[in-house]
């Protein structure tokens, strides 16, 4: 998990160039951890998709600024 951290750093770092080769390195770190965790990459596509259509997506790039809780 540490190189999960590790990785998205270097992404929030890395310019325009570089990105798709930090971005390469998240998904391997992720297959890995999928792997190590047993957890089938087409179930962690499915949860991301069920995700996305309940809660929206990130293709808008709006940011969460605030929550008010009832």
């Amino acid at each position: 998990m540490k190189k999960l951290v590790e990785e998205a750093i270097e992404a929030t770092k890395a310019d325009d160039k570089k990105l798709i080769i930090e971005l390469a390195d998240i998904l391997e770190v992720i297959e890995a951890i999928t792997n190590i965790n047993e957890i089938p990459i087409d179930r962690l596509n499915d949860i991301k998709d069920q995700r996305r259509k309940n809660r929206g997506g990130f293709q808008k790039r709006l940011k969460l600024l605030w929550v008010e809780e009832r």
